[in-house]
């Protein structure tokens, strides 16, 4: 039987799938070397984006309209510049996710990366 703790490290792995801003955790470059320590502890940058949904209350950032302002804001447009280098564009999976949904997101990119 697994311990609390490996079930909650288990929760997290699941629910760090797809972050807040969009990026396909396996897709991403610490993910894929096994250095990622989490969404809630990710990288720096990924860390800003995270804190902002999770402060607005949100799961993805196209849920946002904060001040006026609607997704993508400034923040998120420069963030998305460095993730096209990787071959992640996060505008285009928030926008998917927004109109069909995580789990035929999550279907697409795994198919595409067999």
């Amino acid at each position: 039987m697994k311990s609390r703790e490996n079930r909650d490290l288990d929760k997290d792995k699941l629910e760090m799938t797809v972050m807040p801003c969009g990026i396909y955790c396996p897709g991403c470059l610490v993910y894929m070397k096994g250095k990622c320590p989490g969404g809630s502890k990710g990288c720096k940058k990924c860390k800003t984006i995270y804190e902002c949904a999770k402060k607005k209350n949100i799961k993805y950032c196209f849920e946002c309209n904060a001040n006026t302002v609607s997704f993508p804001c400034e923040r998120f447009k420069q963030f998305n510049e460095t993730w096209k280098m990787y071959g992640q564009n996060l505008i285009e999976n928030q926008l998917f996710i927004k109109e069909h949904g995580i789990e035929a997101f999550l279907s697409k990119f795994r198919r595409q990366k067999l």
